[in-house]
C-alpha cells in the first residue's frame, strides 16, 4: 500500500513537471513584442544548471541553462537589453516573454 501512495505522489509531481514545460501559447497574444536572440538557438553552449529568472506567488520560472544574461531582447523600438536586465526592470513580464516564444520551464513554488 505504501508503495502504491509513493508512486502516485511521484507520478503526480512527474505529471505537475510536464505540465508546466512550456513555449509559446497558441491562442494568446502579447501586449508587447520583441525579438528573442537566444545564443543557444546557434549552438553555443552554457552551463545545464537549471536557472531561476522569475518568480512569483505560484510558480517559478526557469530556463534549462545559465544564459540570462546572454539572450537579448529588441523591442520594437529599437531597445536591446538582456533577458536579465528586462526583468528585473521590469520592461517585460514573463507572461509576454513566453508568448513571444522564450521556452521556460515552469515549476509550482510550494
Amino acid at each position: 500500500m505504501m508503495k502504491k501512495v509513493i508512486l502516485l505522489i511521484v507520478l503526480c509531481m512527474a505529471a505537475v513537471f510536464l505540465s508546466g514545460c512550456i513555449g509559446s501559447t497558441d491562442d494568446a497574444e502579447s501586449s508587447i513584442r520583441v525579438t528573442i536572440e537566444d545564443p543557444q538557438d546557434h549552438g553555443v553552449l552554457f552551463p545545464s544548471a537549471m536557472e531561476l529568472i522569475y518568480e512569483d506567488e505560484f510558480y517559478r520560472y526557469y530556463l534549462n541553462s545559465v544564459r540570462s544574461g546572454s539572450i537579448m531582447l529588441t523591442f520594437e523600438d529599437g531597445e536591446r537589453i538582456s533577458l536579465r536586465d528586462a526583468l528585473s526592470q521590469d520592461k517585460i513580464s514573463i507572461e509576454d516573454l513566453i508568448l513571444n516564444g522564450l521556452s521556460v520551464h515552469r515549476m509550482p513554488n510550494w
